[in-house]
């Protein structure tokens, strides 16, 4: 008889554990390419504040997903993908019920970066003196005449010019460097 009550309350408890266990829904559906095809292997994250962690899941080979036994609320649905844009949707889950939540992706702008590295500095900011930058060697592969004022015209910001005044007569045809 004892066993009989016994072997009852255990089949009761068991009934009501089913019965508890049936307060959730679902949310399924399928994710798609901007093109129509679909997508492997997307990241479905499920967040929620009725659950202590977010719940995620992957897609299968035909796009499709499911979040079984989820808590009722609301819920912000997350798709990730690399290469491809992230989408959120926002989800309502009811008891007892699938909630369909679908999503296309469309493909991540691409970005570029440029990145230029400097060797060493033209100007000398310790000093003010003034200097070409040019090394003997350099000099000397120039292609330019024997004199020396050849090789200032390609020093930057030394321009030549004619000299004009009656102290410069002499050196009126051969011309003056101006620094």
């Amino acid at each position: 008889m004892r066993l009989r009550k016994l072997l009852c309350i255990l089949v009761g408890m068991l009934c009501c554990t089913t019965l508890l266990g049936q307060q959730t829904g679902s949310v399924s559906g399928k994710v798609t390419a901007s093109d129509g095809s679909a997508l492997p292997g997307v990241t479905v994250e499920a967040r929620s504040n009725v659950l202590p962690q977010p719940r995620v899941t992957t897609t299968d080979a035909n796009g499709e997903y499911q979040l079984p036994a989820l808590q009722p609320g609301t819920y912000t649905v997350q798709f990730t993908l690399a290469g491809m844009q992230t989408v959120n949707r926002r989800a309502e889950v009811i008891v007892k019920q699938n909630t369909t939540v679908d999503a296309k992706l469309g493909v991540q702008g691409l970005t570029e970066s440029i990145t230029v590295t400097a060797e060493a500095s033209l100007v000398d900011k310790t000093t003010a003196e003034v200097s070409s930058g040019l090394s003997s060697q350099q000099i000397q592969s120039l292609p330019v005449g024997q004199q020396y004022r050849d090789i200032l015209k390609l020093v930057p910001g030394v321009a030549q010019r004619r000299q004009r005044d009656s102290s410069a007569v002499r050196h009126a045809r051969r011309g003056a460097i101006v620094v």
